[in-house]
């Protein structure tokens, strides 16, 4: 399923750049370009991103897992 159609990017893209090492919204950004345009995806790469790591959002429900987060956030 195309989850940005600004970049054409699936999940299954997503899915083989989260596994191959891509942690965060900022490192799909850089590697497939997802919601660098019109910011449609956003939550939906997120909600990628927690599924991926089977984590649940963390504060402000950024959608970063929690191990992920700098402490003290």
């Amino acid at each position: 399923m195309i989850i940005c159609s600004c970049a054409n990017v699936s999940d299954k893209k997503i899915h083989e750049a989260l596994a191959g090492g891509a942690r965060t919204l900022a490192d799909l950004q850089q590697s497939l370009g997802v919601s660098m345009k019109c910011g449609r995806c956003k939550e939906s790469v997120l909600g990628e991103i927690s599924a991926f790591y089977g984590s649940g959002p963390g504060p402000q429900g950024s959608g970063i897992p929690q191990h992920l987060l700098p402490q003290g956030l």
